[in-house]
């Protein structure tokens, strides 16, 4: 009673609430009363999304088979609770590492924290049911490892991101760049495991299926906050511009190599700008990166901006007439790329 009452007002009415959820859920579904091979197989978990949920709309499963696994802890409760308690699990994981991850001595971390979550994109995640706001919170337990040294556990931690490895990956490349090895050994260990752990459930002929529908085309609206779209460019310029975007954050890693807190958000924006997949509550991790930046960067001018695009994510931009489309998002991580390396190089001189 109290979580549906601490919900009432995330959880609004709307066409999609719940849908990806949803979608877990029925993978999970399939994976436990068939097999965990045929999660993949879009007939079962379509009639099992009808099952749980006739009037909710379906789409395919194309996350990895650890997502499925965690949609099964709840798979014993009815389809409006299981949804219920995961956004509200979502939201305490995300607080708690948000609070947790915050330098000591910073002003009392959960007032930040509360704001930090009220951008829309965060709001978004939660009532779709997405698992990126507990990436967003594997990113940030592993920020304050790095920060404290503890390079093979943040590692270890980092690796989770296999949940959905299509949005802060080039914080690997960016590892090398920054000559944490150590780090990089520790997310090996655990890609390791996770892999052999699908294979051990799905099989080989159930990671094909999932990598084979992943080649296929893209679903619909996965390219809203693209590049291409953002600045009406395509081909060759396209790929040159996330070629220049990858080079800027590497370059920012290395000249930055010994504060993560200045790196590690250059690399978090730069790969949602060059992802070939991406959705809207993908953007939490804005958040993660605006938290870290803010942490860092402890002078008013250079917390403006900041604050400044806190005021533009917030949910009741939605109202305004004429606001900017989602789309010219883009542009603003464009320019948050660009601001963290001509800060990497004022810091290294």
């Amino acid at each position: 009673m109290l979580a549906r009452q601490l919900l009432a007002g995330l959880l609004r009415p709307r066409a999609n609430l719940g849908v990806d959820f949803h979608t877990y859920l029925a993978a999970a579904r399939v994976g436990m009363t068939h097999s965990w091979s045929a999660i993949y197989d879009q007939g079962l978990v379509a009639a099992a999304q009808h099952e749980l949920a006739s009037r909710q709309y379906g789409q395919a499963f194309l996350s990895p088979p650890a997502v499925a696994w965690l949609a099964s802890a709840l798979s014993v409760l009815p389809y409006q609770v299981a949804y219920e308690a995961w956004a509200l699990l979502s939201l305490a994981i995300l607080m708690a590492a948000l609070t947790w991850s915050a330098p000591s001595g910073s002003s009392p971390p959960w007032t930040l924290a509360l704001a930090a979550m009220s951008s829309w994109w965060v709001i978004e995640a939660i009532q779709v049911g997405q698992v990126v706001p507990l990436v967003a919170a594997i990113v940030l337990v592993f920020w304050r490892l790095l920060r404290e040294n503890r390079e093979f556990a943040s590692g270890l931690v980092f690796g989770l991101i296999l949940l959905k490895p299509n949005t802060p990956f080039l914080v690997l490349p960016a590892l090398l760049v920054a000559g944490r090895f150590r780090a990089l050994a520790g997310v090996v260990v655990t890609a390791v495991a996770l892999s052999a752990l699908s294979v051990g459930t799905v099989g080989i002929a159930g990671i094909s299926d999932y990598l084979g529908q992943l080649r296929g085309p893209l679903p619909g609206g996965s390219d809203v906050l693209s590049l291409h779209r953002a600045l009406g460019i395509g081909g060759i310029q396209v790929t040159a511009l996330k070629g220049i975007i990858v080079a800027l954050t590497m370059a920012t890693t290395y000249l930055a190599r010994q504060r993560p807190g200045r790196w590690l958000p250059a690399a978090i924006v730069g790969s949602l700008l060059v992802s070939p997949y991406l959705h809207t509550s993908d953007l939490c991790l804005l958040t993660v990166a605006g938290w870290m930046a803010w942490h860092e960067w402890t002078s008013a001018g250079a917390r403006a901006p900041l604050a400044v695009i806190w005021v533009v994510s917030a949910p009741l931009t939605w109202f305004v007439p004429k606001w900017p489309a989602v789309n010219r998002w883009p542009l603003i991580e464009v320019a948050v790329v660009l601001a963290t390396a001509v800060s990497a190089v004022a810091w290294s001189r």
